[in-house]
């Protein structure tokens, strides 16, 4: 266990799909909480505040400028929100736990260089390094804040499954009330077999989130496992209302892939080598 915990400490690879991560959640956020922080909407004195360091926080984290402070500074205010405006003064916008994600993932994200790539801080790097003559540092970091994210997702699938494991879901019944409420209205659906599909759809949702909560730290999975996780999610979207949680692990599924391989198939559809983020990428992945 100890080397398992030194390996994944240690362990450096692509800082591109942690930026690509820092640029997508400020976007989901304003989706989501945005339109509830424009400065003419607060009514009390410390609303304006809360709206000043939500927006100056996401948008330092767009652009990339001190990218860690940054996404840090986003997590602490959305942690506010959530406490304060959610938990003490009730507020059902900031307690909701899809919205807890969007919290919680920039949090996790300081934790990483997503500041390496695409970003203010990259370019400044850049240019430093050019005006002194110096090779221009690659972009890599330590991916151990990735591996937070995955376990973050892990924990969602892991205990929606484990919230699903009674009576009233695996008989079908809370389906059928979602269902009755979003569709049907009180009138129970004369569809023949209808009470044995949703009892099938039942035990298949819970199976699906048990083999996505142990496979996303299985590589090898990544193949059939991801995309089944992309469509269970496309089809929440657009059958559930779900707002932004279906984006929102799309977007952090870029944690759970190698982040190598990712910079690798970006140099190749941007036309380059794609022989990934350092000369050590052939080391850790040789040609098949």
């Amino acid at each position: 266990m100890r080397a398992w915990l030194t390996r994944r400490v240690t362990e450096e690879g692509s800082t591109r799909t942690a930026a690509l991560i820092r640029i997508g959640l400020p976007l989901l956020i304003w989706a989501r909480l945005g339109n509830s922080h424009l400065f003419f909407r607060g009514q009390e004195w410390w609303s304006p505040l809360i709206s000043a360091s939500f927006f100056l926080s996401t948008t330092a984290m767009l652009v990339g400028w001190r990218s860690r402070l940054s996404s840090a500074w986003t997590g602490t205010t959305l942690l506010f929100m959530y406490y304060f405006m959610g938990q003490y003064l009730g507020s059902e916008a900031y307690n909701h736990h899809h919205v807890y994600l969007l919290i919680v993932a920039p949090c996790l994200l300081a934790c990483t260089e997503c500041g390496r790539s695409w970003s203010i801080d990259r370019w400044r790097v850049v240019r430093a390094a050019r005006a002194a003559g110096e090779r221009v540092p690659a972009e890599v970091g330590p991916t151990w804040g990735l591996w937070l994210i995955t376990l973050q997702l892990s924990q969602i699938y892991l205990w929606a499954m484990v919230a699903k494991c009674n009576a009233a879901f695996l008989s079908g019944a809370r389906l059928e009330q979602i269902l009755m409420y979003l569709y049907f209205g009180s009138d129970y659906p004369a569809i023949p077999g209808f009470h044995g599909m949703i009892v099938v759809l039942a035990y298949l949702t819970v199976a699906i989130e048990l083999v996505l909560a142990v496979g996303l730290f299985i590589r090898r999975t990544h193949h059939w496992l991801l995309p089944m996780g992309v469509a269970l999610h496309a089809v929440m979207y657009v059958a559930l209302p779900v707002s932004t949680f279906s984006a929102t692990m799309w977007l952090l599924y870029l944690a759970v892939l190698d982040p190598d391989r990712v910079h690798a198939l970006i140099d190749q559809m941007s036309g380059g080598s794609g022989e990934g983020a350092d000369p050590a990428y052939a080391v850790r992945h040789p040609q098949e």
